[in-house]
């Protein structure tokens, strides 16, 4: 189900960035259905998230005039063989990057990026969260 938000925001938006603003959010429910979308009020950035805490983002979708912002807050993390990820900022930000998306049609470079961010985060959640002595396999 849309959020509220999200479908008032799609709507103040170009047809074109409408279009690319529900490929992405139906790529990333393709690639994860689980996926938690969050956004806030006057906002114009989507969140998407494995959990809610707020160091599980797969990506947050920012909206454009003409395009969309896709950021990765562990794209430093992800391996880029494509090389569309770029940094974020004046800085770079030592791990956000960025895609900015004009089309969003026979894009596998993406699609391969936010499936590697879901299963960086899975690892994640793994690395972090030890299995009890009572639950490991013998």
């Amino acid at each position: 189900m849309a959020l509220p938000l999200y479908d008032v925001l799609r709507q103040l938006q170009s047809r074109h960035v409408r279009r690319l603003m529900d490929g992405c959010r139906n790529l990333i429910f393709c690639i994860y259905p689980d996926a938690i979308e969050t956004m806030t009020g006057k906002s114009r950035v989507i969140g998407y998230f494995t959990s809610p805490a707020k160091q599980d983002c797969i990506c947050w979708m920012m909206v454009a005039q003409n395009h969309l912002t896709i950021g990765f807050p562990h794209g430093n993390e992800i391996t880029d063989a494509t090389g569309i990820l770029r940094r974020f900022g004046k800085r770079g930000y030592l791990f956000y990057r960025i895609v900015r998306l004009r089309d969003i049609y026979n894009n596998p470079a993406l699609f391969a990026i936010l499936e590697q961010a879901v299963i960086h985060l899975q690892r994640k959640v793994q690395v972090s969260s030890p299995v009890a002595p009572e639950l490991e396999q013998k």
